[in-house]
């Protein structure tokens, strides 16, 4: 009688999951727990990704200018400012 070798390991897999249920439940829990531990990181450092976008986002610059500038300061400050 010839047996299918993948069908014989899956056949083996499935009688050793059932035989031996403590081993397979523990394996089951460390799986889990590790899949859960990596999702929190990963959802912190997505997080963590965001709130720097938008602090990027949010950066700006205020520049005071003196009541005595002539209009032609002001638009000189201006100038010079968009252009960085």
């Amino acid at each position: 009688m010839k047996y299918s070798v993948l069908g014989y390991f899956i056949g083996e897999g499935f009688s050793n999951v059932f035989k031996n249920k403590k081993s397979t439940g523990a394996s089951l829990m460390i799986m889990c727990a590790t899949m859960i531990i990596f999702g929190i990181f990963l959802i912190l450092g997505e997080n963590i990704n965001h709130f720097v976008d938008e602090v990027e986002a949010e950066q700006g610059i205020q520049v005071f200018v003196k009541n005595e500038a002539t209009q032609e300061q002001i638009d000189e400050l201006r100038r010079k400012n968009k252009s960085y």
